[in-house]
């Protein structure tokens, strides 16, 4: 993908929302020929692209030839089934991918530590469940605040219901009458979210005077400002086990 691809991308996620790229490195990639693709520009720095490694067998119809599904489509199915603010990548709480038998995606802790060093995604078998899963739920953004893909697709989920809620206020009276219907409104819809496990936490909404003074009312518009704390996946769990002297074990 090139950079004029990546901006426009991107211009048109940030104003449509719920817009994510995915590619798939092409069938049989191996380890070593992520870094030409890098250096070709292929894989971009961008917090709404997923780039997948994984073609797999299909098990449901045998006239797909061996390794012939793009791992984009059982990407973009994988989601529908998984919610919003979990990881694809998730052992319990996103399911297993269950329509595939095998996949050409490299094998060994040192290829998938490639792959995620260079912030791409795969389809992989778990060593311990058995199961086909996705192995890091990421985007290729190099900011920490936007890698996972789970954060993208709450913040989109909350900027399209907040279009949505909010179209019974479209040319009502600016009043402060109205900032209080906005807040409460907002402050409600998050709440639910908070109780649902969906956000951390948030910043009340504000929506009155002090970020809607006159001049920004007279021109028929209004800014409600809102912050949201996201939920992190659990990616890494490393257990410490300690030997103390009277013998027993301990986890610290």
């Amino acid at each position: 993908m090139s950079a004029q691809a990546e901006a426009i991308d991107q211009d048109m996620g940030e104003h449509i929302g719920l817009r994510i790229a995915v590619g798939s490195l092409p069938r049989g990639s191996k380890i070593t020929d992520i870094a030409a693709l890098k250096v070709a520009n292929w894989i971009p720095n961008s917090k709404r692209t997923v780039i997948l490694m994984g073609w797999a067998t299909y098990s449901k119809l045998q006239t797909f030839k061996r390794f012939g599904i793009d791992p984009a489509a059982l990407y973009a199915a994988h989601l529908l089934v998984t919610p919003v603010h979990v990881s694809p990548a998730a052992r319990t709480t996103s399911p297993l991918i269950v329509t595939v038998t095998e996949v050409d995606t490299p094998v060994g802790t040192s290829a998938w530590n490639e792959i995620t060093k260079n912030k791409l995604d795969a389809i992989v078998v778990d060593p311990v469940t058995g199961g086909f899963h996705m192995l890091n739920g990421r985007s290729t953004s190099s900011d920490p605040a936007w890698c996972w893909i789970c954060y993208r697709r709450v913040y989109d989920k909350i900027r399209t219901d907040l279009f949505n809620g909010f179209q019974f206020i479209k040319s009502e009276p600016s009043t402060a009458a109205l900032d209080t219907v906005v807040q409460d409104t907002a402050n409600n819809y998050l709440q639910g979210l908070l109780y649902d496990k969906v956000l951390a936490g948030f910043d009340p909404a504000v929506s009155n005077d002090n970020n809607n003074p006159p001049a920004i009312r007279a021109a028929g518009k209004r800014y409600v400002d809102i912050g949201i704390e996201l939920i992190p996946p659990n990616d890494f769990t490393q257990f410490n086990l300690n030997r103390v002297l009277r013998g027993s074990i301990r986890l610290a």
